[in-house]
């Protein structure tokens, strides 16, 4: 029981590292002149809203 409760917890790390990765490499593509926001989408394999929410501000910046 205890063993299935480490594995879970281990499995929920290793998701959340994943994901910090994706954001990292969609971050990293925006600061190398990637702002197709689809593109990003794609790549990093985030969801596209989730993409949208994160270059929100920086697409607001560019705008105005």
């Amino acid at each position: 029981r205890q063993n299935s409760l480490m594995s879970m917890t281990f499995d929920e790390y290793i998701e959340k590292r994943v994901h910090q990765v994706s954001v990292d490499f969609a971050n990293h593509l925006w600061y190398h002149g990637v702002h197709d926001l689809e593109k990003i989408a794609y790549f990093s394999e985030l969801p596209l809203e989730e993409v949208k929410e994160l270059f929100a501000d920086r697409i607001a910046s560019t705008t105005e």
